[in-house]
């Protein structure tokens, strides 16, 4: 679970980020020398404090398919869910209703979301999981400071490259001028030489 609330809404990539999530849960399911064949069922899901696709639907589901038939499903044992939090549409469940409203003010309001806050608060006075959570958070800056410091080195790589390219474009030139001068001379010397003939 990753809190994404200090990012802006088109920052999320929300359907990249959810191919990268499936990718780390295959690869961490592969690591411990499963088959591919072992591949378990997943689901991932994002609980969104705004409208992921802004269509107003209170969840979106996802599924490969194919494109020529809609109805034939791939059948990878992949579904991506999207909850939007923010939808108040008729129709929708008490508690469905009630578990969003909870997720976007903290307010119980069922017998529900009472017992998720209590868990909630419980969870927060929980030393161990709290340790877990800023290893993970620590983990996560590092991960981002590694992914920064690569761009600025490469970014100052791409500099130095330029610059490399800007010395030998100048210094081609200068040679190239250089040529270009000394052709000049050596045809004034000829012309002259032309000149001097015929005046004998």
């Amino acid at each position: 679970m990753q809190n994404l609330n200090h990012k802006k809404p088109e920052d999320y990539d929300l359907p990249r980020r959810s191919r990268f999530y499936q990718a780390v849960m295959d690869t961490d399911h592969l690591k411990k020398n499963q088959s591919y064949q072992s591949l378990p069922e997943t689901n991932i899901l994002f609980i969104c404090t705004f409208d992921p696709f802004r269509k107003g639907l209170p969840r979106y589901t996802f599924r490969n398919k194919c494109e020529e038939l809609p109805e034939l499903e791939l059948g990878d044992h992949t579904v991506k869910y999207f909850f939007n939090c923010t939808c108040r549409s008729e129709g929708m469940a008490d508690g469905i209703q009630a578990l969003y409203r909870y997720i976007m003010t903290g307010e119980p309001l069922d017998e529900l979301t009472g017992k998720l806050h209590k868990a909630v608060e419980a969870g927060r006075r929980n030393e161990k999981w709290r340790s877990e959570y800023m290893k993970e958070l620590l983990h996560d800056d590092d991960m981002r400071e590694e992914g920064r410091a690569e761009e600025r080195a490469n970014t100052e790589r791409e500099k130095a490259n330029a610059e490399r390219e800007r010395v030998n474009a100048e210094r081609e030139k200068a040679r190239a001028d250089a040529l270009e001068a000394r052709v000049c001379e050596l045809e004034g010397i000829i012309s002259n030489m032309q000149g001097e003939k015929r005046k004998l």
